[in-house]
């Protein structure tokens, strides 16, 4: 997405862009929000009471999403019958 997409979102939802990246797949810039390291922040694991954090992604969300719908699997159609008739 554009720049000015993210600073858009930024003004709607009320939430600072910390840093801004390069993805490291595609060479797309993105944005990483405050809510997002908050995130990150909260669902980080805590083994023997130390806490170990999830450092901000280096590949868009965009790519990721691509990623994501690549292993979807639209192009086999089977014909059968459904298991409740």
């Amino acid at each position: 997405m554009e720049r000015k997409v993210y600073e858009f979102i930024s003004k709607q939802l009320n939430d600072p862009i910390v840093e801004r990246k390069t993805c490291a797949v595609s060479g797309e810039p993105f944005a990483i929000f405050q809510s997002d390291l908050d995130f990150y922040k909260k669902i980080s694991p805590t083994f023997a009471r130390k806490k170990y954090q999830i450092l901000a992604p280096n590949i868009s969300p965009s790519t990721i999403m691509n990623n994501l719908l690549s292993f979807r699997n639209e192009s086999n159609l089977y014909r059968r019958k459904c298991d409740l008739t």
